[in-house]
């Protein structure tokens, strides 16, 4: 995989790969700095949350994260719940 890091994504290596995946890395949008196009991808989080997601990041003065998630505006502790286990399933969720 290229060293290149394109922006608002970031580098994820799965604890567990699976018998299909054939690399443990894969690419996840990030929650601090990726645009609402990329956004949308994680589960719980819409175009709506996207834009709003957006807006109230600069607002927060840290980097936002799954966990820090429901500390925004419109976003609940099971939407951050949510997230995290999106994450923690490399992109998918994890049941």
């Amino acid at each position: 995989m290229s060293s290149v890091r394109a922006a608002g994504w970031r580098l994820s290596t799965l604890p567990n790969p699976g018998p299909v995946q054939t690399s443990a890395d894969v690419w996840l949008p990030d929650l601090a700095n990726s645009g609402a196009g990329d956004l949308v991808l994680i589960a719980g989080i819409g175009s709506h949350r996207a834009q709003r997601l957006i807006l109230e990041r600069a607002r927060l003065g840290f980097p936002l994260t799954a966990q820090s998630l429901h500390l925004m505006r419109g976003f609940s502790r099971e939407t951050a719940v949510e997230v995290a286990a999106w994450y923690a399933g490399g992109g998918s969720l994890v049941e």
